[in-house]
């Protein structure tokens, strides 16, 4: 990527932690401030007013505590679906244009396209639902995915029956125990969901996460 445009790699990193953090697991007290100046002084637009230190502990548990209390319909999933083929589809065209841009300032032009609240928009209208509600839908179901994988991960770093029969009793004990605690910790991925969302959840499991990865791995490509 042509280097004459000093900030376009930070521009770049900057539009894919944020992404990151929209797909589920990022403390949303936690984006840098840095982070945020850099990115409105290199694509030119205008700096979200800061919120002071007192009132942010606040903000961040009001928000947690809203994304722990919604929950999405077997119908908010469909839409949701559509939402985020449509964001993944502008982020494929995103790279295409980007890598027969002439310019630096035509590249810039491009990202701004594709920052979290365009591509949430894009989303929203999408799936036709209202964006505010399409954002929580997304964090719902970007939660859902998390503890699903965290929970095979962590299956699979475990022993086999077949290994775990070969243990002394003692140690058996002790890894069944580990595996129980770690089980409790990420709790039931579709906790708080009636049965339609659940089945509506697991008939689509596989096709959100090929599209979560597919929106990662796209910003990741354009980054380099």
């Amino acid at each position: 990527m042509n280097e004459s445009f000093p900030h376009l790699r930070a521009v770049l990193a900057v539009l894919l932690i944020l992404q990151l953090a929209g797909c589920g697991g990022a403390d949303p007290g936690s984006a840098s401030p840095a982070g945020d100046s850099l990115a409105a002084e290199s694509t030119g637009l205008e700096e979200a007013p800061q919120t002071s230190g007192s009132d942010a502990p606040a903000l961040a548990a009001a928000s947690h505590e809203a994304a722990q209390t919604f929950v999405p319909t077997a119908a908010d999933i469909t839409a949701y679906e559509r939402g985020l083929r449509r964001e993944v589809e502008m982020l494929q065209g995103a790279k295409e244009r980007l890598a027969q841009a002439g310019d630096d300032e035509a590249r810039l032009g491009i990202l701004d396209e594709i920052q979290p609240q365009r591509l949430r928009q894009a989303g929203a209208v999408a799936s036709s639902l209202a964006e505010e509600r399409y954002e929580a839908i997304a964090n719902a179901v970007n939660d859902v995915l998390g503890k699903l994988e965290m929970g095979e991960a962590a299956r699979q770093s475990m022993p086999s029956e077949e290994e775990l029969a070969k243990m002394p009793p003692e140690l058996r004990a002790q890894v069944e125990e580990n595996l129980r605690q770690v089980q409790a910790a990420w709790g039931d991925p579709y906790e708080g969901l009636d049965d339609a969302a659940v089945a509506a959840l697991e008939a689509r499991v596989d096709d959100l996460r090929r599209l979560r990865a597919e929106h990662v791995g796209l910003l990741l490509d354009m980054g380099r």
